[in-house]
């Protein structure tokens, strides 16, 4: 009579894990992979970019246009440098994964401008860049003299590929 009950029970039981349930669970994962990898590029912050920019102040835009006439989009600097903490919570920088501990205990870090945004940059130079009838040369000497101190050494990337713009 047992054996009966537990047959009856098997039936009308509905499966924890079946086909559909697992298409479901690995498309959410890859949407959520696909986001994040994303996020990581600065994709959301490319797409608004021109928002963004305008969201910017004097100072943040000088240093964005540094950047981009220096051709370098990675630098390290002073963890709780104002500047750079404010265009890092735009999106417009971004502390790389894996950067170690001994320069944290410096109190230095490594900013990056994302790809995605630094493709932009890099696509539309004109459009980020306030030369005001100056030489590029003129231009940069004048950016770097305002910026010393601020930051310790750039570092120039190999070409950025994104789909971003």
């Amino acid at each position: 009579m047992k054996s009966m009950k537990n047959q009856q029970v098997d039936k009308n039981r509905q499966p924890l894990w079946d086909g559909d349930r697992q298409k479901k669970y690995w498309a959410a994962t890859e949407r959520s992979a696909r986001k994040k990898a994303a996020r990581k590029d600065g994709e959301p912050t490319a797409d608004d970019l021109d928002r963004v920019w305008d969201s910017l102040d004097k100072e943040e835009k000088k240093f964005i246009e540094f950047l981009v006439l220096s051709g370098k989009r990675t630098f390290i600097s002073f963890y709780e440098e104002e500047l750079f903490a404010g265009l890092a919570s735009k999106g417009l920088l971004q502390i790389p994964q894996g950067v170690g501990t001994f320069l944290m205990q410096q109190f230095r870090t490594t900013y990056s401008v994302p790809k995605a945004v630094w493709k932009c940059l890099q696509d539309n130079p004109r459009r980020f860049t306030l030369l005001e009838g100056q030489k590029k040369e003129q231009r940069l000497d004048e950016l770097t003299k305002l910026f010393d101190g601020r930051f310790e050494a750039l570092f120039g990337d190999a070409p950025v590929e994104s789909d971003a713009c």
